[in-house]
């Protein structure tokens, strides 16, 4: 009775999503760097971990093989319509229609280009500082990025633009996804062909000058300071149990995952110590 379904939306219009979410979780890499990595600026794709996830066509393929190509299916997110996927989702399931509803989400909201440039700054200078990757990872994923996008962005902030180099190696990319799925035999729920979409480009990208903007800035550091414990009394405590406080463990090593478990352990053990004699602070 398994039955695999795959969620796809646009290659080039991945690409920003995928390196804002390593820029949140400690990366110092900027956007050009990053898609230099990843994409290659010729030849071949580099052999990135990433494209193993991402390289949909094969990844629909490896599916196909273990549990057949009937129980598997994809659906191409329609990224004018929110609500679609929730849609497809109920017939998938046999679900009345609008038993599903939109949530917002502020945890999963899109960075700024600012926000972005202005988080990766900070993982930068905190790594030179000395600190490892999971001391960077607590203060940067469940500090300064979650309390910088409680904010709502002010109109007129720049979004993440894919270079036009950038955009014709995904073009590529994409076109062999297309193919590859299209043959593969597996259910297409949606436009396969919107996979191909392109958003806007930009010749180039413009250079990181480092600058942070002061609203930005005054958000991490808020983050940073709830993260070091000098917010406990505070009302946006609120805010940030209600996006909650769990880590992303999945790329950490076992050592580190060893050193995350010790920090949680005492953390409890200091806070319990406090409340037994009534240190507050």
């Amino acid at each position: 009775r398994t039955h695999v379904v795959i969620t796809l939306r646009p290659i080039a219009r991945m690409l920003s999503s995928l390196w804002q979410q390593r820029v949140q979780t400690g990366s110092p890499k900027t956007f050009t760097a990053w898609l230099e990595a990843n994409l290659g600026r010729d030849g071949d794709l580099p052999d990135q971990s990433v494209w193993h996830h991402h390289r949909h066509e094969q990844l629909v393929e490896r599916w196909a093989g273990l549990v057949g190509r009937d129980r598997v299916s994809v659906v191409v997110v329609d990224s004018a319509d929110h609500a679609w996927l929730l849609r497809a989702f109920e017939g998938l399931l046999a679900l009345r229609s609008g038993t599903l509803q939109l949530q917002d989400d502020f945890a999963n909201r899109s960075l700024t280009l600012g926000e972005a440039r202005a988080i990766r700054v900070l993982n930068h200078r905190l790594r030179k500082s000395g600190l490892g990757r999971t001391d960077v990872h607590h203060i940067v994923h469940n500090g300064a990025a979650r309390y910088v996008k409680l904010r709502k962005p002010l109109p007129g902030e720049a979004r993440i633009r894919l270079p036009e180099w950038a955009g014709e190696r995904a073009a590529r990319l994409a076109e062999a996804v297309t193919e590859g799925i299209a043959a593969s035999g597996v259910r297409v729920i949606g436009d396969l062909a919107s996979l191909r979409s392109m958003p806007e480009l930009v010749p180039q990208e413009d250079p990181d000058d480092g600058l942070v903007p002061a609203e930005i800035a005054a958000s991490m550091a808020i983050g940073v300071a709830f993260v070091g414990g000098m917010m406990r009394n505070s009302t946006l405590i609120a805010e940030h149990e209600r996006l909650g406080e769990s880590y992303q463990l999945d790329y950490l090593g076992s050592r580190d995952l060893v050193r995350v478990q010790v920090d949680r352990i005492r953390r409890r053990g200091l806070r319990v110590i406090r409340q037994q004699l009534g240190i507050r602070g």
